[in-house]
């Protein structure tokens, strides 16, 4: 990969305006997945999502968050009538200095289930059900790189973003896949970032 560091909060990327299309309400499926590298074991920096702080008070969104060598998956929808922060831990091996495919899938079943659930390099590892969340829009942005607690250094590439949830045997087929393009479920492709640019600037 020919990537870029997010060494420190400093080093980070928006979505300006996406006119309301990573919102995902309390009842849409959708998948977000990125290969990452972490240099380093530290505590709680939250490296990827789309949400406000994370006090478990007002928290409405979601986020991915690294705790050493575990990925956590975070949902809230305080803001929109639901519960605070659920937090689903993931053994992930991240801080191991190699490059992983995390994946998350969210999938509405009905009123009272909404299923996370997470993978790493194409293996099914664990679930949840953060329907309690109600709805996790939020006017904030969609953002990769540090935000609030500790500091990231990680690399990143191929973030995409699905308005569907993936099955456990697509995600497993295409965990290596080269060309998006050739995704069985490119139509439901609603953000790339391969973040190949090289170099600091805009993604």
């Amino acid at each position: 990969f020919n990537t870029l560091s997010f060494k420190t909060n400093a080093v980070f990327a928006v979505v300006p305006n996406d006119n309301g299309l990573y919102n995902m309400a309390d009842n849409l499926d959708f998948t977000v997945q990125m290969q990452t590298k972490f240099n380093t074991s530290t505590i709680y920096p939250k490296f990827l999502g789309k949400s406000n702080n994370s006090d478990d008070a007002t928290f409405t969104g979601w986020y991915w968050m690294q705790e050493n060598n575990q990925w956590n998956l975070q949902f809230g929808g305080r803001n929109n009538g639901g519960g605070g922060k659920q937090q689903l831990g993931i053994p992930a091996g991240l801080a191991d200095g190699s490059w992983h495919t995390l994946t998350m899938t969210v999938k509405y079943v009905n009123a009272t289930t909404r299923t996370a659930s997470a993978y790493v390099d194409g293996v099914f590892k664990n679930s949840y059900n953060v329907s309690a969340s109600k709805s996790i829009n939020t006017t904030e942005l969609l953002r990769i790189g540090g935000n609030y607690s500790g500091a990231t250094d990680f690399y990143a590439a191929n973030l995409s973003i699905f308005n569907v949830a993936l099955d456990a045997a697509v995600v497993s087929s295409n965990v290596t896949l080269k060309d998006i393009t050739k995704h069985p479920n490119y139509a439901n492709l609603i953000g790339f970032w391969p973040i190949d640019e090289g170099g600091e600037g805009v993604i």
